[in-house]
């Protein structure tokens, strides 16, 4: 089905193609999310690393066209800030503005059950 707009442009037909349809699906069946695990990736040589990072649900084709990928537009991506030249500290840097006749307030510490305090002091080494 087509539609025309004002100026009487044919435009293109606003299906989702069944590709992306399974690939949402499947996306949303998997038990881990693809940003839980992942694993360092060098896209430079053994003597520039530059590392990125995986995720481990990726199927090998995938996983290689992804880095081909990276690998085509590496001038555009960057590894460290030594590769953003130009760029302000305005925009990278995070202040908070606080007013320095006002004191910092310290939260009283909270007791967790011990499993917990587990938990967090694992996601808190992570």
């Amino acid at each position: 089905m087509q539609h025309k707009d004002s100026d009487s442009e044919d435009l293109e037909d606003d299906t989702i193609p069944e590709e992306i349809i399974r690939e949402v699906e499947n996306f949303k069946n998997k038990l881990k999310s693809n940003l839980e695990k992942t694993e360092a990736v060098n896209l430079g040589d053994s003597e520039l690393l530059k590392e990125t990072r995986t995720s481990i649900h990726l199927s090998p084709s995938e996983k290689e066209e992804y880095i081909r990928f990276l690998k085509e537009y590496e001038d555009i991506f960057s590894c460290s800030y030594d590769d953003m030249m130009g760029l302000s500290t305005s925009i990278v840097a995070h202040k908070l503005p606080t007013n320095l006749t006002c004191p910092p307030v310290k939260q009283k510490l909270r007791k967790f059950k011990t499993d917990m305090s587990l938990k967090i002091k694992e996601e808190v080494t992570k």
